[in-house]
């Protein structure tokens, strides 16, 4: 269902899969209508259905269903639209390259103890492997766009509200539970710091995400509700999406251990970043970029230029 949008769940299937049988495997595609969950709720519901695919009773992570909404709230909601037209954003296929970057292990550790160590004399927050593989990735970005050194740039993280909210909700919640974090910075401030710097940034915006932030920024949708769309993006900013905690190369259909994920068309755009797990299942982390072009192969080529010097790993894509 490339190009389609969530409202289309009204009239088209909620959850559709494709197998497409090749010479030497085969390819399992899902589509899966965000409205229904997130990510967490996606690969718990996808892992489930292999383990009944592989005989497994009961399945191991069983769906909590119950419902959590804000307290006092009516429903149906009433949005400020009066046609579905006014708020539809139908998105066309991005002219965009996309690669992915794979990233060891061992740089991982190593990249983490080498930010930590920067932040050290500082007295500065521990950063998490994750955190500082971001960091790496925001700066390079903003540098492959050239950006003005007056500009502000972003880079906004989907995170879990699941373990936040007080009291939290279960584990396997199904249904959607996200929150955005925006680390803030110019151009010239971020590129004129380490990475621990931008590390410290990403940490302070995760840091904020409590239950009572959380709360308000959901009292203040309601009070105001709208329909957010990709057009709301901040062109200079990054968002990252997707990651590398979700159990994907664990998901077993019976037919062996799957030789790659990849993702489809949908919510694709200039600065979007998909973290995955690599698939040695060691702590290796894969990064999808989608970038301009023009942006991409400044990317490549400042990259490749500090491969040599241990900065950052070998890249396959």
């Amino acid at each position: 269902m490339d190009l389609k949008v969530s409202h289309d769940g009204h009239h088209l299937p909620l959850l559709k899969i494709q197998i497409t049988e090749l010479a030497d495997g085969i390819f399992l595609g899902f589509s899966f209508n965000h409205i229904v969950g997130d990510g967490i709720a996606f690969w718990n519901f996808v892992n489930s259905w292999a383990e009944i695919n592989r005989g497994v009773d009961p399945i191991s992570r069983p769906p909590v269903h119950d419902r959590w909404f804000v307290d006092g709230a009516s429903i149906p909601i009433k949005l400020p639209y009066n046609e579905p037209e006014e708020y539809i954003l139908r998105p066309k296929a991005p002219n965009l390259k996309e690669v992915f970057f794979h990233f060891p292990s061992e740089f991982v550790a190593h990249l983490k103890e080498t930010v930590n160590m920067e932040n050290r004399n500082a007295g500065e927050p521990t950063i998490s492997s994750f955190q500082a593989l971001v960091a790496l990735v925001w700066r390079s970005i903003t540098r492959a766009r050239q950006s003005p050194e007056n500009e502000t740039v972003r880079c906004r993280l989907a995170f879990d509200n699941r373990t936040r909210f007080r009291p939290p909700l279960a584990p396997d919640y199904f249904g959607n539970s996200l929150h955005g974090a925006y680390a803030t910075a110019t151009s010239g401030e971020l590129l004129s710091h380490g990475i621990g710097w931008a590390g410290v940034k990403l940490n302070e915006s995760v840091r904020s995400l409590t239950d009572v932030e959380i709360r308000a920024n959901v009292d203040q949708w309601m009070d105001v509700p709208m329909i957010y769309t990709t057009a709301m993006l901040d062109a200079q900013s990054i968002h990252i999406g997707s990651s590398p905690r979700f159990d994907m190369y664990g998901c077993n259909f019976g037919w062996g251990k799957a030789l790659a994920i990849r993702t489809g068309i949908n919510n694709k755009f200039d600065g979007k970043v998909s973290a995955f797990p690599g698939r040695e299942g060691d702590g290796s982390v894969e990064f999808e970029i989608c970038l301009s072009p023009e942006h991409m192969n400044n990317l490549l080529k400042d990259w490749t230029k500090t491969v040599s010097m241990g900065l950052i790993p070998n890249k396959h894509w």
